[in-house]
């Protein structure tokens, strides 16, 4: 179920490779984290496309870990243990899930700016 985001910082700031992510006061690091960084990358780049439609569980597994053969109940344990991850780095008010998936949150502006 996707919440009412009245309560989420206003926009969240994703350099283009999405090594470094602000939102409000909040800067994330995730030059060490290139799961994470495609993980963010594919959200974005889906939030940019389709506003409200969440990613299944599946593309973004193929997204942070491309050509890795896994078994499904592992990959999908990786990929709750990832978003748990950015949750716990400042995304929780705006990294959203529903019955297909994982979503950021549609009434947050978002912008990507070029990386450093």
């Amino acid at each position: 179920m996707v919440p009412d985001c009245d309560a989420c910082p206003h926009a969240l700031v994703v350099d283009d490779d999405a090594t470094l992510l602000q939102l409000g006061e909040r800067r994330v690091d995730l030059r060490r984290r290139a799961p994470l960084r495609r993980l963010v990358r594919a959200l974005v780049a889906a939030r940019a496309l389709r506003p409200g439609t969440a990613v299944s569980p599946d593309g973004l597994i193929a997204a942070a870990w491309p050509g890795e053969r896994i078994q499904a109940k592992a990959a999908r344990n990786r990929l709750h243990v990832a978003i748990a991850s950015l949750r716990q780095m400042g995304l929780r008010a705006v990294l959203l899930s529903d019955d297909d998936g994982y979503l950021l949150a549609p009434s947050l502006d978002l912008a990507v700016r070029p990386a450093a």
